[in-house]
């Protein structure tokens, strides 16, 4: 398979594997889904969800944060039978892609080239000043005005419209890898909402639009800042904002500008401050994308790269443990929020007066705007000069009035307490002339599972209201998914997803018991293995089968043909030269049990 030899290249990967995905809707419990990567076989990871969206559009999405097994996030989505993944854990940032309705490869990204953003300039690799400056890493610099963070969320609900323009030769590479641009996008608006969330960013959504402009063919240049001054007197960019009502314009090109992964024509807010570039390779892996995006509602770098005398810095943290050993260096680690400088060091290492020497690994990018009451691992997001979300909350409003929006949108709202629950649904009507003008219906469900479907049992009807509110008494459980459908008159109807906790309010509420560990990336829950995977020679299997046991294996194509079958010698290998290239399944077989799992013959 084409398409898999190319993800598992190592110009695009540190590693790839064939996997098939389940279906998370079906092994979610109580809002927790746990599961192990093929690569970590012995680290369970629990995901708890933060978020759910589901529309025909954008397919089904289940959005979480790790609790257990590590430091992350994840994102799962099912759209148009196929299957996708983000997977951020300390640091790694892993990618399932689907190849078929079946079957996936799951893909380590890499990001072989240091690069960063063209706004401003490029900092110094060495020692993030965060880890070591004063002050949460100021290196001087005074923000004028009070830094205090403000009570006020500026909780206005805002839909942000952005329309990503994909030039030519971007769209063969993303179509030899992801299949199409529909399968590359199609999380662009979750990764943003994802950090909107992260950070106490409420009520703000970015929905994406894309096409194709063959007229950008062959007329970009290696030059960010030429781009851009070409970008916004384009003849036809005032018409597609028009057309496709876009607040802000995103270009996403090929690896094309060297170590510069994205660019702003101005940091905003501001009508015209509303165009980035974004290079592909690393527009969810770097967080290239919301970073631009970052800037153009007004956030800032860090200090050390960004000497703006605001309180809207992005923001380093570090944490370190002392040496294991006398005179040994101090071990420790680094991560970055969104909008500070991109730095793809692994290790940072440095000498303090004192003569220790401390080591500090990167973590990466997280998907958090930098934020003083936020915490991530542990450690704080921000200090009151490193404050992104509140200017991000103050801007959002702003950005999605520059362009009126034809879409119909809402919010929820909730007071919440252990014998009832409140709930508004707070809607942003389309502009005059658009589908979906008022009256509204507002019908409400819940369920304990996250899937409202009316023909499962899961699914509870609360009722359909002509006002935008409804209370509830509050469920005999943990937690549960309460779904609101806004109707309009002309038969638009958009819906939202929300997941409540009862933990968090003392509740005398049903006990939760975490499920089974679910083989979640691959097709059975079993301890059999296949490697390599794909093959072009040979298989070697292993499995929790005794050796003593007799063994006789069957190899059958995704026919359920029969192509090779016999008994299992000591050692476990398995000759599939004479194969042709494709997928198979092999099956172990005992007079105790089955084993099956699925490899590719390359």
């Amino acid at each position: 398979m084409l398409q898999y030899q190319r993800l598992s290249s190592p110009t695009y990967s540190q590693q790839a594997q064939m996997v098939s995905l389940a279906d998370m809707r079906t092994l979610q419990y109580h809002g927790n889904i746990q599961f192990t990567l093929p690569s970590l076989p012995n680290n369970t990871l629990t995901a708890k969800v933060s978020s759910i969206i589901d529309n025909p559009e954008r397919g089904f999405s289940w959005m979480g944060n790790l609790v257990s097994g590590g430091q992350g996030y994840v994102i799962f989505n099912i759209k148009d039978g196929k299957k996708s993944a983000i997977i951020m854990i300390n640091g790694a940032y892993y990618e399932v892609i689907p190849l078929t309705e079946e079957y996936q490869a799951l893909v380590k990204k890499k990001n072989a080239d240091i690069g960063h953003c063209g706004l401003g300039p490029s900092p110094e690799l060495g020692i993030p000043p965060d880890i070591t400056g004063p002050g949460g890493g100021d290196p001087g610099g005074d923000p004028t005005g009070d830094c205090t963070p403000t009570d006020n969320n500026n909780a206005c609900p805002a839909l942000i419209e952005v329309l990503i323009i994909v030039e030519p030769e971007a769209k063969v590479e993303i179509e030899a890898l992801y299949g199409s641009i529909s399968t590359f996008l199609n999380n662009s608006d979750n990764i943003i909402n994802m950090a909107f969330a992260n950070s106490d960013i409420p009520n703000k959504e970015i929905y994406t639009k894309w096409i194709v402009d063959e007229d950008f063919g062959g007329l970009l240049s290696s030059s960010t800042e030429d781009d851009m001054d070409w970008l916004i007197t384009f003849d036809s960019l005032k018409v597609y904002r028009s057309t496709y009502n876009a607040d802000l314009v995103v270009l996403l090109t090929t690896d094309r500008y060297p170590s510069i992964f994205g660019s702003v024509n101005a940091i905003g807010p501001g009508f015209d401050n509303a165009f980035a570039i974004v290079e592909y390779p690393a527009f969810y892996s770097s967080q290239v994308f919301g970073h631009e995006l970052g800037h153009l509602f007004g956030a800032r770098h860090g200090w050390d790269n960004d000497p703006a005398e605001v309180c809207a810095h992005a923001y380093v943290g570090s944490e370190e443990d002392p040496p294991s050993f006398p005179g040994g260096p101090y071990q420790g680690y680094f991560w970055r929020t969104i909008t500070s400088a991109i730095s793809d060091e692994l290790t940072v290492e440095y000498q303090d007066p004192q003569g220790n020497w401390h080591v500090f690994d990167n973590q990466g990018v997280i998907p958090h705007y930098s934020n003083p009451e936020i915490s991530y691992g542990g450690l704080l997001t921000g200090s009151p000069k490193h404050n992104n979300a509140e200017q991000i909350r103050n801007a959002t409003c702003e950005v999605a009035g520059y362009v009126a929006s034809p879409t119909l949108r809402f919010s929820i709202s909730s007071a919440i307490n252990c014998e009832s629950s409140f709930f508004r649904a707070n809607v942003v009507s389309p502009q005059t002339g658009f589908s979906g003008q008022p009256p509204y219906a507002y019908t409400w469900h819940w369920s304990l599972d996250g899937i409202f479907n009316q023909s499962t049992q899961t699914t509870n009807y609360l009722g359909t209201t002509s006002n935008n509110s409804i209370t509830i008494p509050t469920p005999n459980c943990a937690f549960y998914y309460l779904r609101c459908m806004v109707s309009a008159l002309d038969g638009t109807t958009v819906t939202r997803i929300i997941f409540v906790d009862l933990t968090k309010f003392d509740c005398p509420c049903v006990e939760f018991i975490p499920s089974a560990t679910t083989d979640l990336l691959d097709d059975t829950n079993t301890q059999f293995h296949i490697n390599p995977n794909p093959s072009s020679g040979y298989i070697q299997l292993t499995s929790n089968i005794s050796e003593t046991q007799n063994v006789k294996y069957i190899v059958s194509n995704t026919n359920g043909n029969v192509i090779l079958s016999g008994d299992l010698q000591q050692g476990r290998s398995i000759a599939i030269e004479s194969l042709l290239s494709g997928m198979y399944r092999i099956t172990l077989v005992t007079d105790k049990q089955t084993q099956s799992r699925s490899f590719f013959k390359l």
